[in-house]
């Protein structure tokens, strides 16, 4: 797992990669790469506005594959 983010003024940008591994009881292993990218703005005092899509790959075993992609948006509240 690894990732970079930056923020100036109201805005923040980041991007996430993750890869993991197992070996599990049937032959080969399991493997799962990510990528996430996002961004906020601070929309006032204690609003912030945020974004990201995420890409994930599932190689497994057995020929068990799949890939797909998301996209998340939400509201943060502080107060």
């Amino acid at each position: 797992d690894a990732g970079v983010s930056y923020g100036t003024g109201p805005w923040a940008v980041g991007l996430t990669y993750f890869q993991s591994e197992v070996n599990g009881d049937a032959p080969g292993e399991d493997e799962l790469k990510a990528l996430e990218g996002g961004v906020s703005y601070a929309v006032g005092p204690g609003i912030t506005a945020t974004a990201s899509v995420i890409y994930a790959d599932w190689e497994g075993a057995n020929d068990l594959d799949a890939d797909g992609a998301m996209g998340v948006i939400g509201l943060k509240y502080n107060f």
